[in-house]
């Protein structure tokens, strides 16, 4: 829950990923909210409220959200 995006958008999602199963050994109630949540609390603070902003329903809908967002700084 704590994790940050450091570097580019893919890695974040990957290391996100990776520690994603980890996730509900601690807590088996976390749902497809949470998660949503938590991957776009750990995006830098200039893709956040665009990813936010369309209220993404799926972590998969979250992750394209933010590639776009990051791609659209990069352009």
């Amino acid at each position: 829950n704590k994790l940050q995006q450091e570097g580019n958008i893919e890695n974040y999602q990957e290391r996100f990923k990776k520690l994603k199963p980890l996730m509900p050994i601690k807590n088996q109630n976390l749902d497809e909210n949470y998660f949503i949540s938590s991957s776009i609390s750990g995006l830098k603070e200039e893709i956040k409220p665009m990813v936010m902003m369309p209220n993404p329903t799926t972590l998969t809908e979250a992750f394209e959200l933010s590639q776009w967002q990051e791609y659209s700084f990069k352009v």
